[in-house]
């Protein structure tokens, strides 16, 4: 989260099982100084189940594991 306040980023890859604090956490506090920068969470959560819950915490959208490369990078251009 420090860097993210002290630096400028085009996107965020959040992963949403972080060590030491969950990703959805980080991006409530990220989203307390910054409101604009994409945030995308990369999850093996299955996506039907919780990609309303990972939106909610100011994520704007959810790849989930394992990926196919192609949607993967689609998903990232459309942010950037």
């Amino acid at each position: 989260m420090d860097l993210v306040r002290k630096s400028k980023f085009d996107l965020v890859l959040m992963d949403a099982h972080l060590p030491g604090i969950n990703g959805t956490i980080a991006t409530e506090l990220i989203r307390i100084f910054d409101k604009t920068t994409p945030i995308i969470a990369f999850t093996a959560i299955t996506l039907h189940e919780n990609r309303k819950m990972l939106l909610s915490f100011g994520m704007n959208e959810v790849i989930t594991k394992p990926f196919a490369p192609e949607e993967f990078y689609i998903t990232i251009a459309e942010y950037i």
